[in-house]
């Protein structure tokens, strides 16, 4: 569309001055000099934000790979990459001697542009002519910068789910562009805090929708601030922002309305809209997500009922034991990880099924599945027992969020929970590899250049 092509068009103009962060050793030392770089008008500032390659592609994906959501063939492991293979078989030694993590480099990059902008800002002033684009820009920045952080704990941090948790290693901190400044290594404590307060500033600034899908905004900032409070078993707050995303939002795709005889039937984001995309981003295009010989979980697979338009709308089978996750919410080959109304519903369902409202839980659960199968043959759950509410929403989290970056985070929080303890075992190239629940492993190493 033209208008994504002027975006982009004006983010190129800006990156030329920005010398863009490549994947270089030392990534957090080595920048531009920034006093040749800052750029001083406001349109500038959000022509940096509106980069679609800086900010919405390439987030980390290393453990969708780790996570027990799909498995390859051996012949298809032994043609991937080292760091790939490694993030299969949960190897410690996955990042040795490696000059550049693209999980590490590109979230540290989105930081860096954003921390330019929020610099940059500073130095202006605000008036009541500019005040509205100013608030607007500061607050993209600051969920920016937050959304990559928060990408960064859930592969190189452990999971942070109690007040024990507080004093662990956390990340690399940096606040300000100027490279003479160090990164801080924080705790646990510390980056949550500071994910929180960008995030929670932000959503007094940004605006409650947006133009395009690629911009943040207040429902952006609500639904990653309920994702985030799920990933802390913070059930409270994960339901508080949920439902105050889906009050102002709660629409569903039928999929009745979709073509089930293409390999992906969903609409392209950027060029047909879906109405269900809350903010649009895609994960790093690792070979082993378009690798032939790497299938959705086949227990998984099985889960879905005959009448459940999702297994055919989600995968294509290439053959009788290996079902390839096709469709997609980006409509093309990306897998997407940005933030949507199923996501937001479901922890909204989870988080009430938690607190004891297993009504509104189960409410929201029918609702999704009634735009999930096949016309007039949903039945609607009826649960047995009030603990299999929870286990339920649980199921369907995982059979709708397949691909999305989400599994290794919910296996991180609930290996903390009784009776959903979960141990991943893989049996490739003629071994047996167990990643235990609460392993360190759970954490990827940091890259070798930045230790």
């Amino acid at each position: 569309m033209k208008l994504f092509t002027s975006l982009n068009n004006r983010f190129f103009t800006v990156l030329v001055l920005l010398a863009a962060t490549s994947c270089q050793n030392e990534f957090l030392a080595e920048k531009p000099d920034r006093a040749l770089l800052v750029p001083t008008q406001l349109e500038a500032f959000s022509a940096i934000l509106d980069g679609v390659q800086v900010f919405n592609q390439d987030y980390p994906a290393l453990n969708s790979i780790a996570s027990d959501d799909f498995f390859i063939t051996d012949d298809g492991l032994q043609s991937l990459d080292f760091v790939e293979q490694a993030a299969y078989l949960w190897d410690a030694s996955i990042f040795t001697g490696q000059t550049a993590v693209a999980d590490w480099n590109y979230q540290y990059s989105k930081i860096f542009h954003a921390n330019v902008v929020l610099d940059g800002l500073s130095e202006l002033e605000v008036s009541g002519t500019n005040e509205q684009e100013y608030n607007r820009i500061k607050g993209a920045a600051l969920f920016h910068r937050a959304y990559s952080y928060f990408e960064l704990s859930q592969l190189f941090a452990m999971p942070y789910i109690s007040s024990d948790d507080a004093g662990k290693p956390g990340l690399p901190l940096k606040l300000e562009s100027d490279i003479n400044t160090p990164a801080v290594q924080s705790n646990l404590s510390d980056i949550y805090d500071q994910i929180l307060r960008d995030l929670n500033e932000a959503e007094q600034l940004l605006p409650v929708t947006s133009e395009f899908p690629t911009r943040p905004n207040r429902l952006a900032a609500w639904a990653l601030l309920a994702r985030i409070y799920l990933s802390i078993s913070d059930y409270d707050n994960a339901r508080l922002f949920a439902d105050r995303c889906l009050q102002q939002h709660n629409t569903l795709s039928d999929y009745n309305f979709l073509d089930i005889t293409l390999e992906n039937p969903f609409p392209h984001v950027l060029t047909e809209g879906n109405e269900e995309v809350i903010y649009y981003a895609t994960r790093i295009n690792y070979w082993f997500f378009s690798s032939a010989r790497m299938g959705v979980d086949s227990a998984l697979y099985s889960s879905y009922d005959e009448e459940d338009l999702r297994k055919d709308l989600y995968y294509t089978t290439r053959d009788e034991n290996i079902h390839s996750l096709t469709g997609t919410y980006t409509g093309g080959n990306s897998f997407f990880s940005g933030l949507a109304v199923d996501e937001t519903l479901l922890i909204r369902a989870e988080c009430s099924a938690r607190a004891g409202n297993l009504d509104a839980a189960v409410n929201d659960l029918d609702y999704l599945l009634r735009h999930r199968y096949r016309e007039s043959s949903y039945i609607p759950f009826e649960p047995e027992s009030d603990s299999g509410v929870l286990e339920k929403i649980l199921q369907e989290r995982r059979k709708e969020l397949i691909g999305r970056g989400l599994r290794w985070s919910d296996l991180r929080r609930l290996n903390r929970e009784n009776g959903f303890e979960r141990t991943l075992v893989r049996n490739s190239l003629g071994n047996h590899y167990e990643l235990l629940p609460n392993s360190p492993l759970y954490a990827f190493p940091f890259p070798d250049y930045e230790n």
